[in-house]
């Protein structure tokens, strides 16, 4: 979370243009896994819910999930939070996370990308 709970931190969490409050995890990092999730699908969205949670002292946002229809009654679900108890910068390092599961009817697909264990803060130091 500190690259995105520090004002100095300015290419994470500065603000760069009217909508976007305050960047951080889902414009910095989250992102790139909907564009990769639109590449591989080519789902087109019609609608979406989300849910935000903001630094109180940046303005960037730290979790989010959101809702997204596409056509044909596909439904996107998805998630993702910068509160992780550590960072690829930390000692032991962790990697980003991501999971990615896609069902259709003509199969399913399971993606997992990063560390699948995350350390406590009490395992690590």
């Amino acid at each position: 979370m500190w690259i995105f709970d520090d004002p100095a931190n300015v290419g994470w969490n500065a603000t760069s243009g009217p909508d976007m409050l305050g960047n951080g995890f889902g414009w910095g990092q989250q992102s790139h896994l909907l564009a990769w999730i639109n590449f591989v699908t080519g789902l087109v969205p019609t609608e979406v819910f989300c849910r935000t949670q903001h630094s109180e002292v940046t303005g960037a946002d730290l979790s989010h999930s959101a809702t997204i229809r596409c056509g044909d009654d596909c439904v996107i679900s998805i998630s993702g939070t910068t509160l992780l108890p550590a960072n690829a910068h930390s000692t032991p390092a962790v990697s980003k996370r991501a999971a990615i599961d896609i069902y259709g009817t003509e199969g399913a697909a399971d993606v997992a990308v990063g560390l699948h264990a995350i350390p406590t803060l009490d395992a690590m130091y």
